[in-house]
């Protein structure tokens, strides 16, 4: 898949800009969003993205970790977006710190 791709058809240039890497984390279906700012707030994503396999079929929140030289933001787009009811289709969390370079599923769609 090309994630880049993907990700440029969503979001502005000028947001993508600001990041010199991106990285693809993984794939979930969905689950609430209270629980995924829970899984961020307790640094546990990579290990919770580690258990869960990719499947086109049914997965609905994409994970990318996207940085430069100050920050490392947390970006999950819900996909397809234009299911969805509101016009949301992206949460940003800004500044993690956990580590994900050990994830299988990490591909680097930007560099």
């Amino acid at each position: 898949m090309d994630w880049l791709a993907s990700l440029e058809e969503l979001i502005d240039k000028e947001t993508l800009g600001k990041y010199n890497k991106i990285y693809y984390l993984n794939s979930i279906a969905a689950i609430s969003e209270p629980e995924i700012d829970q899984i961020v707030s307790d640094q546990k994503l990579a290990e919770f993205l580690a258990g869960e396999e990719p499947d086109a079929t049914t997965d609905m929140l994409d994970f990318f970790l996207l940085e430069n030289e100050e920050v490392r933001d947390l970006m999950i787009i819900l996909s397809p977006h234009d299911l969805l009811e509101d016009e949301r289709f992206f949460k940003t969390y800004p500044n993690v710190e956990e580590d994900f370079s050990d994830l299988e599923t990490l591909e680097e769609v930007k560099s």
